[in-house]
């Protein structure tokens, strides 16, 4: 076993223990990487990024698995998140799929209007969720935040294969 690369621990009267599973592939991170990776996951906060965490950690070699546990990044908010009233998985899955939504949304100045949106992508920005998305009543992309949005409905309305490229356009939009 050895000679196939497995990394093998034990004397004589003790046992033998295999450190590193030679069937799989070890995930190779740097330093960096990996501190980026713990404190990025982190700060996303839910239970799909928690559970990405631990199987990250569980397929890490002995030596990556250390540098894991004694990361120098952590993610620590300091302030409450306002309370999302929609049900976010439903948000990522649209987005996935390339369907429209339409959307109660109550503006900064507590202006509510029903929009239909492309939603393009979920964003963390500043303090604050926000769904990136092109609007059809304004017909430009906007930034929605998503604890502004009081109902959502998925429609049946696909605006496929045109997300990559419509984000590609808003992200340009946002950062020019």
């Amino acid at each position: 076993m050895r000679a196939a690369g497995a990394v093998i621990d034990g004397a004589a009267g003790y046992g033998y223990t295999l450190l590193e599973d030679p069937a799989l592939p070890p995930m190779m991170f740097s330093q960096d990487e990996m501190e980026a990776l713990v404190s990025a996951l982190k700060e996303v906060q839910a239970a799909a990024a928690k559970n990405a965490l631990s199987k990250v950690a569980a397929g890490l070699p002995l030596r990556q698995r250390m540098l894991f546990d004694s990361s120098v990044l952590h993610a620590k908010r300091f302030y409450a998140r306002s309370a999302i009233n929609i049900d976010i998985a439903a948000l990522r899955q649209a987005t996935r799929d390339e369907l429209a939504v339409e959307i109660a949304y109550c503006d900064i100045n507590a202006v509510v209007s029903q929009r239909r949106v492309l939603p393009l992508s979920i964003v963390f920005m500043d303090q604050a969720l926000m769904l990136l998305a092109f609007c059809e009543m304004r017909q430009d992309y906007r930034a929605f935040r998503i604890d502004r949005i009081s109902r959502m409905e998925v429609t049946e309305i696909s605006f496929r294969p045109r997300r990559v490229a419509m984000l590609r356009e808003a992200v340009a939009k946002v950062t020019a």
